[in-house]
């Protein structure tokens, strides 16, 4: 996406699709590739994830060490996804773990066990794998791992547990643009003592941020984008207070407040800059 094309959404105007010249809506667009999350990752290119694509020798015997540096992983990176993609009939790349099993993904090698299906002897097979990763240092970031966390609850089914994560991905950044922008016409302290007076992030989000962008003359956020925000906010509040939300998530749900999260973070960049 690119920047013209995110402020012609700020603007409401029309974006053609370049194949078809369909009129698209970005909130939609964005909203139907996370809900379609093809291969199970495909959400983790919001968040820039890179993946890595090749083939490796499954033998009969013995097991197969998989060093993800050798195919330029480097060390250390948080492996979000692995697709193993046997060529053919013949052996099956399972993952071999001792006595405490991982829960996670792997961090930087796993040992693979040839598995034979069937009666008949098997020979080397060549397998495709493709892993999504993101190199550590992207992490130190308090808002992206927040959103990455969310990405992994998401991409496992886990919606409950993908609220809070989200949540913090952009009420981080839009408390602390807000803190900035208003450093700028006022002392430290005043600041402080203005959101320790009640101020919290929601206000912020439905009244601050709209006032900041119509001084600088920037388009306040759709509708539909802080009504997601502002709805993930109350879900994250629910689950804050009781340990769960009122109503059962729905995968539309959650898929609607992550559309918004994308958005908003990229929002708070734009008005940023501005």
């Amino acid at each position: 996406m690119t920047d013209k094309e995110f402020l012609d959404y700020l603007d409401s105007k029309e974006t053609l699709c370049t194949q078809c010249k369909t009129k698209l809506n970005l909130f939609n667009v964005i909203s139907r590739c996370i809900e379609e999350n093809f291969f199970f990752n495909d959400v983790f290119a919001f968040v820039g994830a890179k993946k890595s694509l090749f083939q490796i020798k499954l033998n009969p015997s013995p097991s197969t060490t998989l060093t993800f540096e050798e195919y330029g992983i480097p060390k250390g990176s948080r492996i979000l996804h692995i697709n193993y993609t046997p060529q053919g009939l013949g052996l099956f790349p399972l993952e071999f773990h001792g006595n405490s099993p991982y829960r996670g993904a792997p961090r930087d090698s796993v040992i693979l066990y040839p598995a034979k299906f069937g009666d008949d002897s098997a020979s080397s097979t060549d397998v495709s794998v493709m892993i999504t990763w993101l190199e550590s240092g992207s992490l130190e970031d308090v808002s992206l791992k927040s959103l990455v966390d969310a990405f992994e609850e998401y991409s496992r089914q886990e919606f409950g547990t993908c609220i809070v994560p989200a949540n913090t991905a952009i009420e981080f950044d839009v408390m602390r643009y807000a803190e900035t922008a208003l450093e700028g016409i006022s002392s430290k302290s005043n600041v402080k003592e203005f959101f320790k007076s009640g101020v919290s992030y929601t206000p912020t989000l439905k009244v601050l941020i709209p006032l900041l962008a119509r001084i600088k003359g920037f388009p306040v956020m759709p509708e539909e984008l802080l009504a997601s925000l502002v709805k993930l906010a109350a879900l994250r509040n629910q689950i804050a207070h009781t340990g769960k939300t009122k109503e059962p998530l729905s995968k539309q749900q959650v898929v609607s407040c992550l559309t918004g999260v994308i958005l908003g973070k990229w929002y708070v960049s734009a008005l940023q800059k501005t």
